[in-house]
């Protein structure tokens, strides 16, 4: 029998269910940017860097990544830096192996309208995650209603996955229609919920114990 039990989010509501305690929701929290920085600051010089946010430019396979806010082994930045440039696995990779705590900012409500960036950002959390990154994160909506799943016309998605379409050779009949929607419905939500589950993981203090410096073999 398979389980649809969330235990992610039972272990989150078990500590106490008052919402993550790294997790700040825009307009909700005064002075959010300020208090995001202040984090930056706080988590950088327990890391041992005393001074202004540094900035460095990180080579991965020949391109280069402009980080402008580090300290140490400690980084802020924002969803648009992340997540709305031609950034992939291999880039977050690079970034979880060098830095143990990454401080996320101004991440938006996301849709499968902003399919790239959507999956961008599930990319970044599935690493983050897997490398043990510890995550503060500053966000337009409470983690169970920044994603969300849309109803689009047939020909919409036909238009979305044009080249994926021609890649398979599909005519752009209903069935075409009805074959990507099932594709982008099924796997993109798959992705989606996995995402959000992980990122309330992510906010708990049990991960956040064994996470960041705590964690074992980040590379």
């Amino acid at each position: 029998m398979v389980s649809h039990i969330d235990y992610r989010h039972e272990m989150l509501m078990a500590e106490g269910g008052s919402g993550p305690s790294y997790y700040f929701v825009y307009g909700e929290t005064p002075n959010l940017d300020e208090k995001l920085a202040n984090w930056f600051t706080k988590l950088a010089e327990e890391d041992g860097h005393h001074g202004p946010p540094v900035s460095i430019t990180m080579n991965v396979y020949a391109r280069l990544v402009e980080l402008p806010c580090t300290g140490n082994r400690v980084m802020m930045s924002s969803f648009a830096d992340l997540c709305n440039k031609p950034l992939g696995a291999a880039d977050y990779l690079s970034l979880a192996s060098h830095f143990h705590t990454v401080i996320l900012t101004q991440v938006p409500e996301l849709g499968l309208s902003h399919r790239t960036s959507l999956k961008r950002f599930t990319q970044l959390i599935d690493v983050l995650y897997d490398k043990k990154v510890r995550l503060v994160i500053g966000a337009h909506l409470p983690i169970r209603s920044l994603i969300r799943h849309e109803q689009r016309s047939s020909s919409e998605l036909l238009e979305q996955n044009r080249q994926l379409i021609d890649d398979l050779n599909l005519s752009t009949n209903n069935h075409a229609a009805e074959n990507i929607s099932l594709f982008s419905s099924a796997e993109d939500i798959f992705a989606s919920e996995r995402t959000v589950s992980r990122l309330e993981e992510m906010c708990s203090s049990h991960y956040w114990c064994s996470a960041g410096p705590s964690r074992i073999n980040p590379s």
